[in-house]
C-alpha cells in the first residue's frame, strides 16, 4: 500500500506483515518469508516476476505477462507494451507462473491464455497464435490441442 495510516488497522486483522510503497524487492521477499514462518502461504496475488529495465528493477504481475520465450540462458517476457530479458530457464519461469493461466505452446514458449486473440493454422499444420498486442507466435503441432483446450476453457 501507499498508506502507512492503515498499518495499525491491518495489524489488528492479524496480517503477517505490512508493506508500504515504495518498497524494495528484498522488503517484499521479507514479508513473504514472514508469512511462511507464520504458517501462511503467500497469496497468489502476491506473485510477481522481477525484471530489469534500463538498470531499474521492475515488478511484473502474472496477469500483465502475455508470453514467456526461452532464449538461451534467459527468457524474454512479453507484456502489452514492452519486452524484458530475465536470467532464468523457461521451466523456472513456468513454475513461477503456474496457476495463472499459462499454457505451453512449444518447447520454448508459454503464453497467458487470456492474452490470446486468435489461433489459426499455417499450411504445415502448425498453429499461429495472435496475442492481443498483435504479436504472433508459432504453436507446435504437438502443443496445439492443449492450446485449443485452454482456449475452450478446458
Amino acid at each position: 500500500t501507499a498508506h502507512i495510516d492503515f498499518a495499525v488497522e491491518a495489524l489488528d486483522l492479524d496480517v503477517a506483515d505490512y508493506v508500504v510503497k515504495p518498497y524494495t524487492l528484498e522488503r517484499l521477499r521479507q514479508a513473504c518469508r514472514r508469512a511462511q514462518l507464520l504458517g501462511r502461504a503467500p497469496s497468489p496475488t502476491m506473485s510477481w516476476v522481477a525484471a530489469r529495465d534500463a538498470g531499474d528493477l521492475v515488478t511484473l504481475l502474472p496477469q500483465d505477462v502475455m508470453a514467456v520465450l526461452a532464449e538461451g540462458n534467459y527468457v524474454r517476457i512479453l507484456t502489452q507494451h514492452a519486452g524484458y530479458m530475465v536470467r532464468s530457464t523457461l521451466r523456472q519461469m513456468q513454475d513461477r507462473l503456474a496457476g495463472h493461466g499459462f499454457v505451453a505452446i512449444s518447447r520454448s514458449a508459454s503464453v497467458n491464455i487470456r492474452a490470446a486473440e486468435r489461433l489459426s493454422r499455417d499450411r504445415h499444420g502448425d498453429g499461429i497464435l495472435t496475442l492481443r498486442s498483435g504479436e504472433t507466435l508459432r504453436v507446435s503441432r504437438s502443443f496445439r490441442r492443449d492450446v485449443e483446450a485452454a482456449l475452450h476453457g478446458n
